[in-house]
């Protein structure tokens, strides 16, 4: 089945920061979260525990489940 990834690169609390010591979202770090075999791949401005709430992250959900791309299909 097809499927994309949607990595966050914010981090609320210093200490996750300093204990993964690479990008990440304060939880899993961006190389862990981009999978291999994944259709398209989003990195947001958003921590792992808030960018379920940020409308731009529902947005190119929406735009993937349309058109298998997170950006929005561009008009001819």
């Amino acid at each position: 089945y097809p499927f994309g990834c949607i990595a966050g690169n914010k981090v609320l609390e210093p200490f996750s920061a300093w204990i993964m010591k690479k990008p990440s979202d304060g939880r899993v770090s961006i190389e862990s979260a981009i999978l291999a075999g994944s259709q398209d791949h989003i990195i947001v401005p958003y921590s792992h525990l808030l960018m379920i709430r940020r409308s731009l992250v529902w947005e190119k959900v929406l735009n993937y489940l349309l058109y298998k791309k997170f950006a929005p299909k561009q008009a001819r």
